[in-house]
């Protein structure tokens, strides 16, 4: 085979005739409508194909083909016949010997992993929260450098702005998704819940820490997560209108009036499913499109279980780190390492959660070759119990509705409101998800008065 790159446009495509010898087996490989389905696809790739020969490919149904290999991942392969038609198709869709030759002699290679050397002469440890630390303006705050942290590398920052006066409880929140993702953990520490000031003053106080952070830590202040509960999440979206940012995760909390748009790319806004800011909340992720989710959590205005900012924290770094993996190839290796390992221990400890994520990242992060194979076993795994795909849907219901109905409902920000609507769909919901966890409860919650 010519190791050069074949390109397919739409125009030199053509489905198999029924006169054809293979047409029927590639029917048999993958149906009338992914066959169409699957040129169309190939015609917008470029592959570089695989140095090999011709062999005879048998499908997991005894049907075989002739075709040479073009492309594999670990997960999906891409075939071109003897005819020049390009196939793509699961693993699993091909004989057990043919998924084990191609694990033999194709395996996807593991990115090279930069050793993760550990900073040395830092002013405080690593692995724990410290503080306060007092600004030259005398604005104190906590902070918490991820275990995680690599010498050399400026590590990402989550800054947490509370309601009234933040302390080091508030970091203990995020700690383990912390040290998956190589965050680090900051909070101003004083009461800043003023009502006639506190856009100045939190602001001011942000600021001076950000900048304190930035002069003596490897701490990269452009790539922060701005975060906080209720006076603090509005706090958060406005630290985000004035200064560079991954994105923002308010709790409790809707856009400001009069704030300017958000510099963050992207947005996770939570709410209590009863809390009176649902309705705004909703039409805040709203305006932010696929850039945004609304995660509602049981209970009002209260953040929530540490769950939650958790599940924030993993959701957001994901979302930025894949869309920017040409600049940070080193931190997603070392990342996936880990993530590899959290999800293979969260599928023992909570399976349902565990088969959100790994859905998560085969539909909507482009991981690596190297580690999408070991998500993808995770998944198929999980699967095999129903309780697991029913989660799923559950929380793709809840996105769902938020989107479709809650940011239609009026009146918003309103103490003791509900609709008959509202409530005989929570009901239904309730008992759809009995016996899952989260999911019932949230929805009844959903179902009643804001408070």
């Amino acid at each position: 085979m010519n190791p050069k790159i074949f390109t397919y446009t739409k125009q030199n495509i053509t489905l198999p005739k029924k006169t054809n010898k293979d047409s029927s087996l590639v029917m048999t490989f993958l149906g009338t409508r992914r066959v169409l389905r699957s040129l169309i696809l190939a015609a917008s790739l470029t592959f570089s194909p695989l140095h090999g020969e011709e062999r005879i490919w048998t499908s997991s149904t005894g049907t075989q083909l002739t075709a040479e290999l073009t492309s594999y991942d670990g997960v999906t392969v891409v075939l071109r016949s003897s005819k020049g038609r390009v196939i793509k198709l699961a693993l699993n869709k091909l004989s057990s010997e043919d998924q084990s030759y191609l694990k033999e002699n194709h395996a996807p290679e593991a990115p090279e992993i930069k050793e993760a050397t550990p900073p040395e002469n830092l002013p405080i440890p690593l692995g724990q929260i410290s503080g306060p630390i007092d600004t030259p303006e005398g604005k104190p705050y906590f902070i918490y450098l991820p275990k995680t942290m690599v010498a050399g590398e400026k590590a990402p920052l989550l800054l947490w702005v509370d309601a009234a006066r933040s302390n080091a409880n508030m970091l203990k929140r995020f700690l383990a998704i912390a040290d998956l993702t190589g965050f680090a953990l900051a909070t101003p520490v004083g009461k800043l819940n003023s009502p006639n000031n506190w856009r100045d003053k939190k602001h001011k106080h942000t600021k001076s820490c950000l900048n304190h952070i930035a002069e003596t830590l490897p701490i990269d202040t452009t790539r922060v997560i701005f975060s906080g509960g209720s006076g603090g999440g509005k706090a958060a979206w406005l630290n985000a209108s004035k200064l560079p940012c991954i994105g923002v995760m308010p709790f409790i909390a809707h856009i400001p009036p009069k704030v300017r748009p958000p510099k963050g790319k992207f947005y996770y806004i939570a709410t209590g499913a009863s809390d009176w800011f649902r309705y705004d909340s909703a039409r805040d992720a709203a305006k932010y499109g696929e850039r945004a989710i609304h995660r509602l959590y049981p209970g009002g205005h209260t953040l929530g279980d540490r769950y939650w900012a958790e599940d924030g924290l993993l959701w957001l770094y994901s979302k930025h780190v894949y869309e920017k993996r040409s600049e940070f190839p080193h931190e997603i290796a070392r990342f996936e390492a880990r993530l590899a390992k959290h999800l293979t221990s969260l599928s023992a400890q909570r399976p349902h959660e565990a088969y959100y994520w790994t859905d998560f990242y085969l539909n909507q992060c482009p991981v690596s070759v190297a580690y999408r194979p070991v998500i993808q076993a995770l998944h198929t795994e999980l699967e095999k119990n129903p309780e697991c795909p029913h989660y799923l849907a559950g929380r793709k219901e809840l996105v769902r509705y938020s989107r479709k109905v809650l940011t239609g409902i009026e009146p918003r920000n309103s103490r003791g409101h509900i609709t008959s609507k509202q409530e005989n769909y929570a009901k239904k919901m309730k008992l759809e998800y009995a016996g899952l966890p989260q999911l019932p409860e949230i929805f009844e919650h959903l179902g009643s008065k804001t408070n």
